[in-house]
């Protein structure tokens, strides 16, 4: 990740109105529900007369209120849900289908937006120009919030309390569709209060912003191997043991990689003195230290960016770029003795080039921030790295996914949109039912959820990773048939808001019965 200095487009008057009207009303809605009782959900009657007393249909068809129910869940991966620690909890937002990406995701701003980013991800930096498959996302999610903690034996979803940010410009990136689908998601850890408890301004996220945070001062790269590792930890470590300054930990890294300890950009653990030191030096620190100094580290694994394919592209990069360095550095050379002035630019801070090397001639197309490190590694004497990568390139990443990884990456190629609108929904007088469980689609078109007066009711997050496999069985008016999640997260969203308006779904056990409250 590298810094970017946002700057807002202007969209036209009738966009501006219909942003304000949108926002507007959704705020509305969600003070008009406020009191409303817990344990119901909202009949075909009720959303008729919200319809009626001014709200858009898209909203109210769209509007989440449920009373759900937080299990906690034990270690152990296959167990099921503690009920003795549940929690119910009246939970108002909205689903995908609620928020217009005509106002948010129109050429203009994706195309002011990929100008903002040189053409390249705001998260990963892969380049998007040449074919243009970049698309806009929302920092803070706005229909889905995944784990407010990163937990990565739990994928369970909420309705994201961010949704009147979905037009805000300063909530927006340009960003690949791995990024935003598959890693980034839902996912928003805070540390303390989370929004609304407090105002979104004392909110402290744990992400790095492009905009709002410098990420080279939390993320930065290994150029032997094109890893991304937490630069925030690691500098404090090394500032700390060695008693260096920021500038010389800066320089100590560039000009020896090997200092970088491998438990900063790998979950591979290694038994020797410097990973021990790094290890015990961690542990000694407050929590809330440690809490600061996971910044950079938690952004990494949000945002995917040491994934297999994006880390063996940064490498065949590397051998671009020596290319590069190698002409421009010979280049340099043969004019020194003309004393010819190094050329500066704003796109990269001065702390970080030098007459030597020109970093402000490398065209803004990606992985610029991958580039800065391997070019001053370089420039440091670090002449092993061509022949490294070249042999690096041709092995495939070891260890680059265990199993629990595997199953999050197929719950992560889940659609977003799939995810934020699927909830478990159990009557009063189910909570014992250990066989099956209803499946909803929180849309006021669902058969169940949206069209019937059914009765006292709690909602339950989908425990991805255990559930993820289960058989789910339709009922229509002829048959039953089976399906599953995989198959139902490949429709598209008029099928399966067709699928659960006209049909009884519901999902196969075992599951732990519920106590009642």
């Amino acid at each position: 990740m590298i810094a970017i200095e946002f700057s807002s487009v202007e969209c036209s008057a009738d966009e501006d109105v219909k942003k304000q009207a949108a926002v507007k009303q959704m705020r509305a809605l969600m003070s008009r529900l406020e009191s409303a009782p817990k344990y119901h959900t909202l009949t075909a009657k009720d959303r008729a007369l919200l319809i009626k007393e001014g709200y858009a249909r898209d909203l109210v068809d769209n509007l989440i209120f449920i009373t759900e129910r937080m299990l906690t869940r034990p270690k152990s991966y296959d167990s099921q849900a503690v009920q003795s620690d549940s929690q119910d909890d009246l939970e108002l937002g909205f689903n995908y289908a609620a928020f217009d990406p005509a106002l948010f995701a129109s050429n203009t701003i994706k195309a002011h937006f990929a100008q903002l980013s040189h053409g390249c991800c705001a998260l990963c930096e892969s380049p998007l120009a040449a074919t243009q498959c970049g698309e806009i996302g929302h920092f803070r999610p706005v229909d889905l919030l995944d784990n407010a903690a990163i937990d990565k034996q739990v994928i369970q979803s909420r309705c994201s309390p961010y949704y009147a940010l979905a037009y805000e410009q300063e909530n927006l990136l340009y960003v690949c569709s791995a990024c935003n689908e598959q890693h980034k998601v839902g996912l928003f850890p805070v540390t303390g209060p989370r929004f609304p408890k407090v105002a979104i301004e004392n909110e402290h996220p744990l992400l790095v912003s492009p905009y709002h945070d410098k990420p080279r001062d939390y993320i930065r790269f290994n150029p032997f191997t094109g890893q991304a590792y937490s630069y925030d930890k690691v500098a404090a470590f090394l500032m700390a043991t060695r008693q260096l300054t920021a500038p010389e930990v800066e320089q100590l890294i560039w000009s020896q990689p090997d200092v970088i300890p491998m438990q900063a950009y790998t979950s591979i653990l290694c038994d020797t003195a410097k990973e021990r030191d790094f290890s015990s030096w961690f542990a000694t620190l407050d929590h809330q230290t440690q809490i600061h100094l996971s910044r950079g580290e938690l952004s990494i694994d949000s945002y995917g960016l040491n994934r297999p394919a994006l880390v063996n592209a940064r490498r065949a990069f590397s051998a671009q770029l020596m290319s590069f360095y190698t002409h421009t550095h010979s280049a340099k050379s043969k004019s020194q003795h003309k004393n010819t002035a190094p050329k500066t630019s704003t796109n990269t801070p001065n702390t970080e080039t030098s007459p030597a090397h020109p970093l402000s001639e490398i065209p803004p197309n990606g992985y610029r921030s991958f580039a800065i490190d391997a070019l001053n590694s370089w420039q440091h004497g670090v002449k092993q790295l061509p022949a490294l990568v070249h042999d690096v390139i041709k092995q495939p990443l070891e260890n680059a996914n265990n199993p629990s990884d595997e199953a999050i990456a197929a719950v992560r190629a889940f659609p977003m949109w799939f995810r934020s609108c699927i909830r478990y929904c159990v009557g009063e007088s189910h909570l014992t039912q250990q066989d099956k469980r209803q499946l909803v689609f929180l849309s006021g078109q669902d058969a169940h959820y949206g069209q019937k007066s059914i009765e006292k009711s709690v909602f339950l997050a989908i425990d991805w990773l255990a559930d993820q496999h289960k058989v789910i069985k339709v009922k229509s008016h002829r048959n039953i048939w089976e399906t599953s999640f995989a198959e139902l997260a490949c429709s598209r969203a008029q099928q399966l808001t067709d699928l659960f308006s006209h049909n009884e779904i519901w999902v196969e056990g075992p599951f732990s019965p519920l106590a009642p409250k």
